[in-house]
């Protein structure tokens, strides 16, 4: 009650302070000067209100920065989350045209290759071993797919044959396979070609050409295709290039070392290929 009451008092006075103070502003007005109560006055209320206006100026100031450090933080948040968005729009950009440009050579394959049917794959899966022989793809014999078909790179080079097909994919041996699969092969050499056959290498990703003629003159470099001569895979699809050269054990015959043409660690879309001309007889 006492605390209340001396409030109110303190109230009654600062008010009737104001009251005098404007008071003695509007009478100095009219007067050339004041007298000292007055100036006392008016300089300890001027006092009083500078001694009030610089905390509260102050404090507006403290909310201004609070808002803008706020508007800041939105503001930063927004472009976080724009350039996220960028990001992953540039991803699906970069895969886009990679995949087009694959089709494009899917394409380009598909239009030289007159003699050969042809469907687009994707690749869905790999085998988990150590040689990685097989791949699953998304095709299958709903899509005209059959076992023994020839499987390539949109750009040409051999990877397999589908060994296994299913209702809407199918499975295929790599060339890399060092069991199953036999190419009949040749090496590109102008009119002196040499042929031989194509198996999985003595290292994991690489195949060798054997049976070779022992007087075949092959160098590095040359290109290694299909010779034609099964009918499992079309003549002239790219195998690789010869990396090395040798005589096998027996001496008999030579065997080439070669570097595939497909990259079988980063296959994404294949080419699953039908012949439809006859295979040549044998040479």
């Amino acid at each position: 009650m006492s605390r209340l009451f001396n409030t109110k008092r303190l109230l009654v006075l600062l008010v009737s302070l104001i009251l005098l103070t404007m008071l003695v502003s509007v009478t100095i007005k009219e007067r050339e000067s004041a007298t000292w109560p007055e100036q006392f006055l008016v300089d300890t209320f001027s006092w009083i209100q500078n001694l009030i206006n610089k905390p509260a100026l102050k404090t507006a100031g403290l909310f201004e920065d609070i808002r803008k450090l706020k508007d800041v933080y939105q503001e930063n948040e927004q472009l976080k989350e724009s350039l996220a968005k960028y990001q992953g729009l540039q991803v699906k950009v970069n895969e886009l045209e990679a995949e087009n440009a694959r089709l494009r050579e899917a394409l380009s394959f598909k239009e030289k290759a007159d003699s050969y049917r042809t469907w687009v794959a994707n690749v869905t899966g790999h085998s988990p071993n150590e040689w990685n022989s097989t791949i699953t793809i998304d095709k299958g014999q709903k899509d005209g797919i059959q076992k023994n078909m020839a499987v390539v790179t949109t750009e040409g080079g051999l990877i397999g044959r589908v060994i296994e097909v299913e209702s809407f994919s199918s499975k295929v041996l790599l060339s890399t396979d060092t069991e199953k699969v036999g190419i009949s092969a040749l090496v590109q050499n102008g009119n002196n070609r040499a042929f031989g056959i194509v198996t999985g290498g003595s290292t994991p990703g690489t195949v060798e050409m054997s049976l070779i003629d022992r007087d075949a003159n092959i160098q590095k470099g040359q290109k290694v295709v299909t010779s034609g001569l099964s009918d499992m895979f079309p003549k002239g699809l790219l195998i690789g290039e010869v990396t090395d050269v040798s005589f096998d054990e027996t001496g008999l015959t030579k065997i080439a070392k070669i570097k595939p043409a497909a990259d079988i660690n980063h296959l994404e879309e294949v080419m699953v290929v039908e012949r439809v001309d006859a295979p040549e007889s044998g040479k």
